[in-house]
């Protein structure tokens, strides 16, 4: 609450079994939760979850098996779409190298093409007022433009602009 106290509408029974690195909430009010975690409140969710601003878990957000590894970053462009960034290299069993763009329900959109995405962590994802995207990170290449539909490797020494299709900018 607003004097320090803990908002007792906001019930979290067990919380996570592990760490939250990063936390999002989007216009509806919808908390997206990331981190090293497998399950909230005894129920898995492996890395990533969407809560109601009770604490309850959205069934409206299907993110099945979830990521393969830690989730560090989030960002929400103003089409609400969902920018996910970390050490992972998979989503629901499709390769996502580190970034991947999310629908509302959880789902991939598959409009932004991220190739076979970094070499290393992402660590902060920010959105510009043209919905550009600003990836910092551990990585040095990132590779998604494509040249005779083979993807192509891009120098990206620790940060790089992105094009809201996916391609550097």
């Amino acid at each position: 609450n607003t004097d320090g106290s803990i908002d007792t509408g906001f019930t979290y029974g067990t919380g996570f079994n592990s760490i939250v690195y990063a936390l999002v909430i989007d216009s509806n009010n919808k908390l997206y939760v990331g981190g090293n975690f497998t399950s909230y409140k005894g129920v898995a969710a492996n890395r990533i979850i969407r809560l109601n601003t009770d604490g309850s878990i959205d069934t409206g957000f299907t993110y099945g098996t979830g990521f393969n590894s830690t989730v560090r970053t989030f960002a929400i462009d103003s089409n609400g779409k969902i920018y996910v960034g970390g050490g992972f290299t998979s989503y629901k069993g499709v390769a996502a190298n580190r970034i991947i763009r999310l629908n509302t329900d959880g789902s991939i959109d598959t409009g932004f093409t991220y190739g076979t995405g970094f070499n290393s962590i992402v660590y902060a994802l920010v959105i510009d007022s043209n919905n550009k995207l600003y990836v910092g990170g551990n990585f040095i290449t990132y590779k998604a433009n494509t040249y005779k539909n083979v993807y192509v490797g891009v120098a990206a020494n620790y940060v790089i602009r992105l094009k809201t299709d996916g391609n550097a900018d």
